[in-house]
């Protein structure tokens, strides 16, 4: 294996099945003593795999011709940026789930608004010249 393919590798199970394995632990500890590793992978999965197809979504979004590896690469990211400040935020704070998910949403939303206007401004920029 390529160097790259392990960095994508890493960037895949931290932007994954981390935050969705963080959650269950947090959230519902018994849960996350008592599933066996495959349901639990699976769960972490469904929990994680919004955030991760939304900043996909919104790499596209921002980017222009970016190969698929690329876009990935940066939606990865994105995730993690979305995904575990709040996560440790709520956790130091003490809030239950659905405020964390509140601040979840508010942190995918507030990237959007960035990005949205980040894009919309390169754009004017590139007409204007």
């Amino acid at each position: 294996m390529s160097s790259y393919q392990v960095i994508y590798s890493l960037a895949f199970i931290a932007a994954i099945v981390s935050p969705g394995l963080l959650m269950i632990f947090i959230y519902k500890r018994d849960l996350f003593l008592s599933l066996d590793v495959i349901k639990l992978l699976l769960l972490a999965l469904s929990l994680s795999m919004p955030i991760l197809i939304g900043t996909i979504l919104l790499s596209a979004y921002d980017s222009t011709g970016q190969s698929f590896d690329k876009l990935t690469f940066y939606g990865y990211f994105l995730s993690l940026l979305v995904a575990y400040p709040p996560l440790l935020f709520s956790y130091l704070a003490g809030f239950p789930f659905p405020t964390f998910v509140i601040i979840l949403i508010g942190s995918y939303v507030s990237l959007f608004v960035v990005t949205y206007f980040d894009k919309k401004r390169s754009i004017t920029a590139n007409v204007g010249s």
